[in-house]
């Protein structure tokens, strides 16, 4: 009887144990089937979605090709406005010299058409023509006041800086006129005019010493003196920018200009006579290098040497024959320097600048103390209170005052 309840009960547990696993085969079928629905829902968004991507690579790769096209006609229009700005300048230079020419054109044709003119209007032109000199003299008399007063007003300022400089500094440390103005030299060729006001926005030179080194400039190439151009403290390139453009006005673009310089701020002294106090304003190789450029001279005959004179003028240079030595540093041991080693190679005829010989006193007595050495006397032509040039003697000459 026991075994009877027994095989029941156990019927009735594998009953139950049957029907719930039926019931958990029905959840499983129902969740496999919901999982299906949602794969064939899933599908289809997944090829669109890896359909897209391509899409998306495709159009990334086209802007990446669109962005380098982009990049090289940048380039290229960079290269094309460096050369529109070098012929700008050349053509500037042109319009320069031709102006005179056609200035007198004009003049020579307002003569033959006064002389074309009826006797009839004689007295009229005369009548007009003297009521337009009042005019112009009357105008001319309210400039000269104008100039008048800010010549005093300029002489005024002048005197408070040097009164100002008197109590801060020693010999030779008169500050520098600088003025964008071309004072006191109405007679100066419209070229150097228009240089000039080329190279003024990057120079402490006064205009009068300015024009000095574009005759110096002016006097090699007409006198055909063989030779380089040597240029020692470039400053911020004013000098260098015009001697070149000088040598392009007289079409001379085969010599080589030699700029030596630290081409950034220093501000030390080597010695006692060393007494410039102003702090240096300098310009980058590359600055320098875009200023002349747009002036237009070739950039292969642009040589920059980097870094302390005293230093590198003693180094192997291709600098065989020298034209003109121009000097703008105030340091003695830089100046005697540049002398040593520049100076026996400067041409018979050729110029000498020594742009801060009045201005200070390392540049001053570095060049009395080389001059000395070497026995040879130099006629230091005064330009400006700091400005002196001075032209070499011939060989022949200079061997026989040495002899005696």
């Amino acid at each position: 009887m026991n075994s009877v309840v027994d095989l029941q009960e156990r019927i009735r547990q594998l009953t139950d144990a049957a029907t719930a696993y039926g019931r958990k085969l029905q959840e499983r079928e129902a969740e496999l089937l919901q999982a299906r629905i949602e794969i064939a829902t899933v599908v289809p968004e997944n090829e669109r979605l890896r359909a897209e991507r391509g899409v998306f690579q495709q159009r990334a790769l086209d802007l990446e090709n669109h962005n380098q096209l982009l990049t090289e006609s940048a380039t290229e229009m960079a290269r094309r406005l460096q050369d529109q700005d070098a012929e700008l300048v050349q053509a500037r230079i042109e319009i320069a010299t031709v102006a005179p020419e056609n200035e007198r054109l004009r003049a020579e044709h307002a003569v033959f058409r006064q002389r074309a003119l009826d006797l009839e209007d004689h007295n009229r032109l005369l009548t007009e023509s003297a009521t337009e000199m009042a005019r112009r003299l009357q105008h001319q008399d309210a400039e000269l006041m104008q100039a008048r007063i800010k010549q005093n007003e300029t002489e005024n300022e002048l005197r408070r800086m040097q009164e100002a400089a008197r109590h801060v500094q020693g010999p030779h440390q008169i500050p520098k006129p600088h003025t964008l103005v071309h004072a006191g030299m109405r007679d100066v060729e419209p070229r150097f005019k228009n240089i000039a006001e080329m190279c003024m926005p990057y120079t402490e030179s006064s205009v009068e010493s300015l024009y000095a080194l574009y005759k110096s400039v002016e006097y090699i190439v007409a006198a055909k003196i063989p030779g380089d151009l040597v240029i020692s403290g470039v400053g911020r390139g004013g000098d260098c920018v015009l001697v070149a453009a000088t040598l392009l006005a007289f079409h001379d673009d085969t010599r080589r200009i030699f700029m030596f310089d630290t081409f950034e701020v220093v501000s030390h002294r080597d010695s006692a006579n060393d007494s410039d106090p102003d702090s240096p304003k300098c310009v980058s190789v590359a600055e320098l290098q875009l200023r002349l450029c747009r002036a237009g001279y070739p950039l292969d005959k642009l040589v920059f040497v980097k870094g302390f004179v005293e230093e590198t003028a003693g180094l192997e240079h291709p600098v065989k024959d020298v034209a003109l030595l121009h000097l703008n540093i105030d340091l003695y041991r830089s100046t005697l320097r540049m002398l040593e080693s520049f100076y026996p190679c400067l041409a018979d005829g050729g110029v000498l600048v020594l742009d801060d010989y009045g201005h200070c006193a390392g540049q001053h007595d570095a060049a009395t103390a080389y001059f000395k050495a070497i026995r040879e006397p130099a006629l230091f032509n005064r330009i400006d209170y700091g400005c002196r040039v001075s032209v070499k003697r011939r060989t022949d000459r200079r061997l026989a005052d040495q002899a005696l």
